[in-house]
């Protein structure tokens, strides 16, 4: 889902990124960013914590959502929200924190 998120916004994403619950919770701060500028992100219900985790991403996201990103959602949207959390997602995949995330709203 992270490779499709940034292929859809024509940015390569590294290729040794760990999947850990920090990522995971990232990501969905991202998702929740990308929510506020595109319909299709409506669609994903918020994380019953009100964080989101790799197995809460693998249930909530499928491939109709993937298939339904060229419709709704804003490129400009998607790149301005990797652009603000790359690197965040980066360190988080090297250290696994998540501390001070805001949570899905």
């Amino acid at each position: 889902m992270i490779e499709a998120f940034y292929s859809f916004a024509g940015i390569p994403v590294a290729t040794n990124l760990k999947l850990n619950n920090s990522v995971a919770a990232i990501f969905g701060v991202m998702l929740q960013e990308t929510h506020n500028c595109s319909k299709t992100f409506k669609l994903i219900p918020p994380p019953p914590s009100g964080r989101a985790t790799i197995s809460w991403l693998a249930k909530a996201i499928g491939k109709a959502l993937i298939k339904s990103l060229n419709n709704e959602t804003s490129t400009s949207g998607a790149k301005a929200v990797i652009a603000k959390w790359n690197q965040t997602l980066r360190i988080a995949s090297e250290l696994d924190i998540s501390i001070g995330l805001p949570q899905w709203r």
